[in-house]
């Protein structure tokens, strides 16, 4: 997780040392403090490993990230950086004073070792078997990894660092280079429009050939906009609705999408194959499932999924789960980015006792499953704290928006939403102080709180994006006023 404060990392170091070393050194042993600060502040420490932050570099691999959606503007781009650690051991003792410092920087150097990676889901045990995260909030979700890696300093390089013009003795030290930490980038504060027809470039021609996904997304018209917008468009790749039952009578055609080709119909027997990078996890091979021909399903009960194969088009009425060929439950769908591919079995082949098919396969296509909005909740009125200074005495309204029922937002790996081209902030909860929570929204299971920042007393029309896992609801807007 990007974040701004390096002070995370430096006390996420601190927890992983004085916790590791208690252990490899016994409950009985007497403790080994850890302090992040200058070596000098630790003349008179005891038992003591010191670690300074002496050196950010900027990290050359990553200089060059894209922001979010594109977005060409610096400041929305995450900096990339290398910190650079110095590790000194102090014990403050007439007798056995190198002894001691060298024990506890053995053990130090050891940690430092044995936990060469960190991940959020990194853990440290302490002298009596507990287990405790490494990362410290605000670093610990799943994009964090940081990597420490002792450098290789020469004898003389480390006397080099330690010259002064008072002579003293070398101090007993290691030198670490900790990457990668991201610094957090600006929110941007515009979203790129949807991308709605993408190209196919050139290659092989197979036996069979996908040119592209296609579906129709059909939406409600706002009143005050009228008939000067379609209320139903087709677009490439396919974006298509776990609406089974439909959500809304009039769009009974959104969980369905067509694939344009050639030479479908070849073989003895065809087969649509599906596949999604979460489904590897689960264990399929290849993270593939094959679908055969069938009629396209009646009821939300069914779930199987309809494919009707003619030379030139595949019909796919979507459901929201799909057997589990391994057996066990029914996998249930959530919204991303899937691909289609179609086998043709020419021939099967004997094998000994067994056969074998043999099988042409077409080039892939991509589509989509998109969450869909069901409706906006009326405004609930959120009062200010009186006696704050304005803005934050002022009332605030938040709105909810609802989902159709047939995954768990919560459960989604990313969302975001946008209104009227600002993107929102996403949190955990809203703070006690109304006027902070402007511009962010909370998930729910199958909705989402927004917070706007305009007035929604006041008539207006307002373009919601929300986008679950990458891919975007249908075109949908707020209508405010009395």
């Amino acid at each position: 997780m990007p974040t701004s404060d390096l002070a995370l990392v430096s006390k996420s170091l601190k927890t992983l040392l004085s916790t590791n070393i208690e252990r490899l050194a016994g409950s009985a042993a007497p403790t080994v403090k850890v302090h992040v600060g200058y070596p000098e502040d630790q003349v008179g420490a005891s038992r003591t490993i010191n670690l300074h932050l002496y050196h950010v570099a900027e990290d050359q691999f990553c200089r060059n990230l894209p922001g979010p959606s594109g977005n060409a503007d610096v400041a929305t781009t995450p900096m990339s950086l290398s910190l650079f650690y110095l590790m000194t051991a102090h014990h403050n003792s007439v007798n056995g004073k190198a002894e001691v410092e060298q024990t506890i920087m053995g053990q130090a150097l050891k940690t430092m070792h044995d936990f060469a990676l960190i991940r959020a889901t990194t853990m440290v045990e302490d002298s009596t078997g507990t287990l405790s995260p490494v990362l410290l909030p605000g670093i610990d979700d799943g994009t964090t990894t940081l990597e420490l890696v002792l450098r290789p300093l020469t004898p003389e390089d480390a006397l080099t660092y330690w010259a002064s013009e008072q002579q003293q003795a070398v101090r007993l030290a290691a030198y670490y280079e900790v990457r990668l930490v991201q610094l957090e980038p600006e929110a941007p504060r515009t979203v790129a429009a949807p991308v709605l027809t993408v190209g196919q470039w050139v290659g092989p021609k197979p036996a069979a050939e996908l040119l592209a996904s296609h579906s129709a997304i059909r939406f409600a018209r706002p009143a005050a906009i009228g008939s000067s917008l379609p209320d139903r468009i087709e677009i490439s790749p396919a974006r298509s609705f776990l609406d089974l039952p439909p959500v809304n009578p009039s769009f009974a055609d959104d969980n369905r999408f067509w694939l344009s080709g050639t030479g479908f119909r070849g073989g003895i027997r065809r087969r649509l194959i599906i596949s999604h990078p979460d489904f590897a996890g689960l264990g399929l091979p290849r993270g593939e499932i094959a679908l055969g021909e069938a009629p396209p399903p009646i009821a939300a009960a069914d779930a199987r999924w309809g494919v009707s194969i003619e030379s030139d088009r595949i019909d796919v009425a979507v459901c929201q789960r799909l057997a589990n060929p391994l057996g066990g439950p029914d996998i249930a769908l959530m919204p991303g980015q899937y691909s289609a591919r179609l086998d043709l079995v020419i021939a099967d082949q004997p094998v000994g006792p067994d056969m074998r098919e043999i099988v042409r396969k077409s080039n892939s296509v991509p589509f989509q499953i998109a969450p869909r909005i069901r409706d906006a909740q009326p405004p609930v009125l959120i009062p200010g704290n009186p006696g704050d200074p304005p803005p934050a005495d002022e009332d605030r309204q938040r709105i909810t928006i609802r989902l159709a029922p047939t995954f768990t937002l919560t459960a989604a790996k990313s969302v975001e939403i946008a209104i009227d081209g600002a993107p929102y902030r996403r949190v955990t909860n809203f703070t006690a102080i109304p006027a902070e929570n402007d511009n962010c929204f909370r998930c729910l299971a199958n909705s989402l709180v927004v917070q706007p920042p305009f007035d929604v007393t006041l008539p207006g029309l307002h373009a919601v994006r929300l986008t679950v896992n990458g891919v975007d609801a249908q075109p949908f807007w707020l209508e405010t006023g009395p």
